[in-house]
């Protein structure tokens, strides 16, 4: 790959699937995002620290989406909205971080709303914003770090295509600050294609 690696546009980052729509958090989400973290938040606090510590009240979602956008014109991270196509209601996320341009990899975080699990949609945003990362950005590396304890998480990952690296000990905190063994796992372009799973 001779093209080299490009850090995303917030401006005009948009990727559309065949049911969802994925773009960076607007300020008017804000209702929406803190509904989302407070009705799953039992669920993600483990595996969602920064999102679920940071969307405590309407207020601090829309301090959130401000502080994470001033972020991404930086080149550090992006968080998209995942919005369904048909009814825009916000059902998940998905963090392209740790962007790198020099070496050409990022890495995923995502999460998904209870009510929308066990339906492909995380499956469908996760190998879409690969291509987009693969396609678009010319990074020759994707990669995760998955909560053992997230057993969905890995099936998503590998339904993706992404190999399954060792285990990471107390890599990260808690919201309730328990420290959390993680699986690494990564993809290249070589080993990527839309089709698998």
């Amino acid at each position: 790959m001779n093209t080299p690696p490009i850090s995303p546009d917030i401006h005009t980052l948009a990727i559309q699937t065949e049911r969802l729509h994925l773009r960076p958090y607007e300020e008017k989400d804000a209702s929406s995002l803190f509904r989302m973290i407070s009705s799953n938040v039992d669920r993600l606090q483990q595996s969602a620290p920064l999102t679920t510590g940071g969307n405590l009240s309407e207020q601090a979602s829309k301090e959130f989406i401000q502080k994470r956008n001033r972020e991404a014109l930086t080149g550090k991270w992006i968080f998209l909205g995942i919005f369904h196509r048909e009814t825009n209601q916000l059902m998940g996320q998905l963090s392209i971080m740790k962007i790198d341009t020099r070496v050409g990899k990022c890495e995923f975080g995502y999460l998904l709303g209870n009510a929308f699990e066990g339906k492909g949609y995380m499956t469908e945003a996760v190998k879409a914003v690969i291509s987009y990362c693969f396609g678009q950005l010319h990074f020759r590396k994707v990669s995760l770090m998955i909560g053992l304890f997230n057993q969905a998480s890995m099936r998503v990952a590998e339904r993706c295509g992404f190999s399954a690296g060792g285990v990471m000990r107390r890599e990260y905190k808690s919201v309730e600050g328990k420290l959390i063994d993680v699986r690494y796992y990564d993809i290249l372009p070589e080993e990527w294609s839309p089709s698998t799973g």
